[in-house]
């Protein structure tokens, strides 16, 4: 069974319904999805059939604190719905990041939760001897045994970083380094300019799309949405009426 670790963008993209009123009537509509005709639609589309294979445990979903917060942070999610969710958190297995953040950068929520934040981290992994540094760090004997080897081989996520030209790019390798020291097979990403650049990396944990996942299981034949656009559909999910 191939373990996946889910980029946050597949999470938001699979959070399809959107809490509304129409005439008076509180319910769910479809969310608008990718333009039709791009190639993010075509993965779009192939969603619901990674949902069914996650569900019916045909693949081992995962995610870990650094994408968790990422959800967090994300416009409208707290109120997405469990209605139409795709992914929900309750079929994901949590890993442990390749280092934890917060051993060495503390500060407030709201701070902490900035993308800047995470830059400022992924750079400071990115500096000549951080490692062995770390490593003498008073919190030493604190550490995780797996944080402490990963910390003795921060050269493989230096590497990785190396064959990127963009700083917000090395979160991505982040989330990807993970998945490789949690012996995770593939990292599920709509980034194709990630998985583009990141190609001479030879990772442990390939960078796929969703269309790419279901052809290395051999899957052809992709699900349709439960829930259809321009319908209105009842708090408990039942069709209503189509919007014009």
């Amino acid at each position: 069974m191939p373990s996946v670790l889910i980029d946050q963008n597949i999470m938001s993209y699979g959070d399809i319904m959107m809490f509304t009123k129409i005439d008076g009537v509180i319910g769910y509509v479809r969310k608008k999805p990718p333009v039709d005709g791009t190639w993010l639609r075509e993965e779009f589309k192939c969603l619901p059939t990674i949902a069914k294979l996650i569900k019916n445990a045909e693949i081992s979903a995962y995610r870990y604190i650094e994408l968790d917060l990422e959800d967090w942070k994300r416009n409208g999610s707290g109120s997405s719905s469990k209605l139409g969710d795709l992914f929900p958190n309750s079929e994901m297995g949590e890993i442990e990041p390749a280092i934890e953040r917060s051993y060495f950068f503390q500060t407030n929520l709201l701070d902490y939760l900035d993308t800047s934040s995470v830059v400022d981290f992924c750079n400071w992994l990115n500096v000549k001897g951080v490692g062995e540094h770390a490593l003498k760090n008073r919190q030493y004997k604190n550490f995780p045994e797996s944080m402490k080897s990963n910390l003795e081989n921060i050269s493989r996520y230096q590497e990785m970083c190396r064959t990127l030209q963009k700083e917000e790019q090395y979160i991505d390798a982040f989330h990807l380094w993970t998945g490789e020291t949690n012996n995770i097979d593939y990292f599920l990403t709509a980034d194709k300019k990630f998985i583009n650049a990141i190609k001479n990396s030879n990772s442990k944990c390939k960078p796929v799309l969703p269309s790419q996942l279901l052809k290395y299981m051999g899957i052809s034949e992709i699900e349709p949405f439960d829930f259809q656009e321009n319908v209105f559909y009842g708090i408990g999910g039942q069709h209503m009426w189509e919007i014009a």
